[in-house]
């Protein structure tokens, strides 16, 4: 059946007294899971005080809502615990990865100026898998990267370390910054 528009209808015929035409109720469902607790809170307390021939459904439904409304309850509230607990420790870990970066950067910054100042062979790049001629500092954009290079950077300076004692060279550390700081996070 096709619904025509009650405007046109009362301006094409000579009858004043048409009703407007009604739209079908719509039944709005709980969207969250506080509007569904509260939903099945409702529904148990109308279990209780209509009689069970008045009620919209059975009584075989309230003995099923007493038994499932404490169990979601309970896990919605661990549900929150856990998110609120892994929010905490996803920004505590972000600050820990930013701030490692920025020893990793340093490290290798600070290495390549002791090459330009001549304190290291420009060849020490080469133990932490950087190319010998280039100075530029590697991109730790995503995590992996930054943990594949962190790898690097701390095998290649025990390498380079356990070389210098074994052909008793005097270069020392690349510098203030420590790989000890990158390993510190990598061992988190």
């Amino acid at each position: 059946m096709k619904l025509i528009n009650v405007c046109y209808i009362r301006k094409h015929l000579p009858q004043t007294n048409l009703q407007p035409v009604r739209i079908m109720p719509y039944r709005r469902l709980p969207n969250t899971d506080t509007a569904r607790i509260k939903a099945m809170r409702t529904a148990l307390e109308k279990g209780k005080e209509l009689p069970p021939n008045k009620l919209a459904f059975s009584s075989k439904t309230i003995v099923r809502l007493q038994k499932f409304l404490p169990q979601f309850d309970h896990n919605l509230q661990l549900y929150r615990q856990v998110l609120a607990s892994q929010n905490k420790k996803s920004k505590d870990y972000n600050e820990a990865l930013k701030k490692a970066r920025i020893y990793l950067t340093h490290f290798i910054r600070v290495m390549n100026m002791s090459i330009f100042r001549g304190d290291l062979p420009a060849e020490t790049r080469a133990f932490y898998g950087l190319a010998t001629d280039e100075s530029t500092v590697p991109s730790f954009a995503t995590e992996n990267e930054f943990m594949s290079w962190g790898r690097r950077i701390i095998e290649g300076e025990e390498f380079r370390i356990k070389d210098n004692y074994k052909t008793k060279e005097k270069f020392g550390a690349p510098g203030v910054c420590n790989v000890e700081n990158i390993k510190l996070f990598l061992a988190k």
